[in-house]
C-alpha cells in the first residue's frame, strides 16, 4: 500500500495545499519552506497516536485559530492487496470501514466504480483538528473519507464519520525520520522503532527482563547503596526524621531505575566496541557511526515487514545527515528497495538525483500571506491555492527548447532535465546545486 494523493488545508503556513506522489518522491528546497510541514501532516495523520505530539495555536494557519478554523489532511490510500476490497476487511469492512473507491492511476480521477480507465482500489482517510478556544487545547480526529465533495465539519454535532483505528494505520507501517533525531537513542527501548522491531522478529526478552529487574529490586547482601559508605549516613538521618515526623513513614531506599519491568527496558543503553578496545556507549561515538548503525535497524525493521508481505511506508527528513557522501546513494538505494514507498527531503544533490525526475517536488516559500509556501504554483490556479507539480519534465532531443548558449550539454543530450515553465537547463541545475 502507498499513500498517492495528499491534500493540506489550514496546517501552519499552508492555506491549501494538493500533492500527488508516487512511490518513491523527494522535497527539495531552502530550508523553513514547508517541507516539514508537509511530513509532519502525514504523522498527523497516519502515524501512531503516542508519537503525535500535541497541537497548539501555532499549529493552526496564520497561529490565531477562531471557532471555525480546522486542520484538515485527507490521503487517498491505494496499492492494496490483490486490488480487491475482501482481503483489507479492516479498511472496507461495512459499517465500520472506508467506502470503496477505484483510481485511475493516469489522471489521479476517483470513482465510485471500476471501468477501463478507474481500475485500481482505493480509500481516502483524514485527519483533522480544532482548537477549543474555552479549554485551550486541540481536539483531533482520523476518520474514513466517505465523499470529499460532501464533507462537512467533523467536529459539527450532527457530523457523522467513521473514525479509522490505530490497528488499521499501522497496516500500512507508515514511519517517520524527522530531521531532529537523537540517533544515540535509536537502538534502545525507548525508541518505538526498536521496540516495533522486537515485537515484529519474536517478541521482548521477557524472562531476562524479569531476572534484571528482581535483581535490581531486591539487591544481594551489601549491594544495596544505601548500605554503602558516603550514603549510609544520609539515609540514616532520613530515615530517623522521616520517623520523628510520621511513626508509620516508610523507610528511604535507593533503587537503580524504578525497578519495574518498563524502566529496566529504558534503561537500556546501546553500546559499541572498536575491535580489542573498551566497550563505549552510543554517546561516545560520532554521529556518523551512530547514524549508520541506526539506519541499519530501520533497513532491518523494514526487511521484517517484506518478508512478511506487509507494507513499509517511510517519510525521512535529511537522510543524509552524518553521512559521507559516498554512502549517501547507496543509503537511499536500500531504503527505497525495501520500501513501498519513500518520501524524503533533502539539501543533497546526489539524494535528490535518486529519484526520477518526475518524482522530484520543489517547495518554495513565497511570502507571509493567505499561503506561505506553494510547491511550484500552477498558474492556472487561484493565488491562495498552491498544487504539488514536479520540478522536472522530460525533454528529448528533439523537442528540447533550451537555449544553446544555455544549455550545459547543447545539441550533444538525448535527454535534459527541464524546470517547469522554464527553459534553461543550466539554470536547472544550479538551482539544484547539480552543476
Amino acid at each position: 500500500m502507498y499513500i498517492q494523493r495528499l491534500k493540506i488545508s489550514g496546517l501552519r503556513g499552508v492555506k491549501h495545499a494538493d500533492m500527488t506522489f508516487g512511490k518513491h518522491s523527494v522535497l527539495v528546497g531552502p530550508n523553513n519552506n514547508g517541507k516539514t510541514t508537509i511530513i509532519e501532516a502525514l504523522a498527523l495523520l497516519l502515524g501512531r497516536d503516542r508519537l503525535v505530539r500535541r497541537l497548539t495555536e501555532h499549529d493552526f494557519h496564520k497561529s490565531r485559530p477562531i471557532e471555525t478554523s480546522r486542520i484538515l489532511v485527507i490521503a487517498t490510500i491505494t496499492g492494496f492487496p490483490e486490488n480487491d476490497p475482501g482481503h483489507s476487511p479492516s479498511w472496507f469492512a461495512i459499517g465500520r470501514g472506508g467506502v470503496e473507491k477505484w483510481l485511475n492511476p493516469n489522471t489521479g480521477s476517483i470513482a465510485a466504480s471500476a471501468d477501463g480507465q478507474h481500475t485500481e482500489l482505493c480509500v481516502q482517510i483524514a485527519f483533522s483538528a480544532r482548537f477549543d478556544l474555552q479549554e485551550l487545547e486541540a481536539e483531533t480526529v482520523r476518520f474514513f473519507v466517505d465523499d470529499e465533495a460532501t464533507l462537512g465539519d467533523p467536529f459539527h454535532e450532527d457530523t457523522v464519520v467513521t473514525p479509522i483505528s490505530s490497528k488499521t494505520l499501522q497496516e500500512l507501517g507508515f514511519f517517520m525520520v524527522p530531521a531532529s533525531r537523537t540517533w544515540d537513542k535509536w537502538i534502545s527501548f525507548t525508541s518505538e522503532l526498536f521496540r516495533r522491531l522486537v515485537a515484529t522478529l519474536g517478541g521482548l526478552p521477557a524472562t531476562a527482563i524479569r531476572d534484571a529487574r528482581e535483581r535490581l529490586w531486591e539487591p544481594e547482601a551489601g549491594q544495596k547503596l544505601e548500605e554503602q559508605d558516603g550514603l549510609t549516613t544520609i539515609v540514616e538521618q532520613a530515615n530517623d526524621e522521616l520517623g520523628k515526623l510520621m511513626p508509620s513513614s516508610p523507610r528511604l531506599q535507593l533503587r537503580i531505575t524504578g525497578t519495574d519491568s518498563n524502566s529496566v527496558l529504558e534503561s537500556v543503553i546501546p553500546h559499541f566496541a572498536h575491535g580489542e578496545g573498551p566497550t563505549l556507549p552510543s554517546a561516545r561515538q560520532g554521529t556518523g557511526l551512530t547514524s549508520l548503525q541506526s539506519l541499519l535497524l530501520l533497513m532491518q525493521f523494514g526487511k521484517a515487514r517484506a518478508d512478511a508481505n506487509r507494507s513499509f511506508v517511510l517519510a525521512v527528513e535529511e537522510p543524509e545527515l552524518h553521512i559521507q557522501p559516498s554512502q549517501q546513494k547507496r543509503l537511499v538505494n536500500r531504503l527505497n528497495a525495501l520500501c513501498d514507498q519513500t518520501i524524503v527531503t533533502t539539501h543533497s544533490p546526489l539524494v535528490a538525483a535518486m529519484f526520477p525526475v518526475e518524482a522530484t517536488y520543489f517547495v518554495k516559500k513565497r511570502r507571509w500571506t493567505d499561503v506561505c509556501f506553494s510547491i511550484v504554483k500552477d498558474s492556472t490556479r487561484r493565488s491562495d491555492q498552491s498544487q504539488a507539480t514536479p520540478l522536472f519534465c522530460l525533454a528529448t532531443k528533439s523537442n528540447c527548447r533550451a537555449d544553446a548558449s544555455a544549455c550545459s550539454d547543447p545539441g550533444g543530450h538525448q535527454r535534459c532535465r527541464l524546470a517547469r515553465g522554464a527553459s534553461n537547463c543550466l539554470g536547472t541545475k544550479t538551482k539544484l546545486g547539480l552543476a
